[in-house]
């Protein structure tokens, strides 16, 4: 599942200065480089892991409400934000909070309907007609995310800063360091749709 980021973390879950300490860069010529391999190594530890780092707004879209309950990709999910839906005459229409139920105590957030009540009809063959907005992420603070995802993520900004070209005529390509890998693996969220 592809993530739809609405709103991008306000911040990094590195500092510039922790990224050029642990590259032992002391320099500012490749500031704006280190910056942009913070972002890339970040997008592609949370692709991996499934899960948001620093807080974020996300959607999920879909084209019709499921029979029970729906799953938010890309947790730890903090809040539901809206709701909004096509209705059968074709207007959208903003769920009601009172009319569902948000279970974020465990690995992959759900939202069902809540007791009582069911999820109302969309317009019949409307793609896209039902869209979830939610934040997502450990917190707003880079203290917040856990130090060994921060350590990979130091790892993968070295990987990407030493081999800068993705090949390079005559050298020998070098795949992405396990250890890297083995510090992500424990956060990532396996089968799910």
């Amino acid at each position: 599942m592809s993530r739809i980021v609405i709103t991008e973390p306000a911040i990094e879950p590195l500092t510039l200065d922790e990224a050029k300490d642990h590259l032992r860069v002391d320099l500012s010529d490749d500031d704006a480089v280190i910056l942009s391999y913070i972002k890339a190594a970040r997008k592609a530890a949370e692709n991996y892991t499934e899960r948001s780092f620093i807080t974020q707004t996300l959607k999920k879209s879909l084209d019709c409400f499921p029979a029970l309950e729906m799953e938010l990709p890309y947790g730890d999910v903090q809040s539901v934000e809206s709701i909004t839906y096509i209705d059968t005459n074709g207007t959208q229409q903003t769920l009601s909070s009172s009319d569902y139920q948000v279970d974020t105590d465990v690995t992959v957030a759900r939202v069902a309907p809540a007791p009582g009540k069911s999820w109302p009809s969309t317009l019949s063959g409307q793609m896209g007609a039902v869209k979830v907005t939610y934040k997502a992420g450990y917190g707003d603070s880079a203290d917040d995310v856990p130090e060994d995802l921060k350590s990979g993520l130091k790892m993968h900004v070295g990987h990407l800063f030493d081999h800068r070209e993705a090949t390079t005529p005559g050298v020998k390509v070098e795949k992405v360091p396990f250890g890297m890998q083995y510090l992500f693996t424990p956060y990532r969220i396996r089968g799910f749709v």
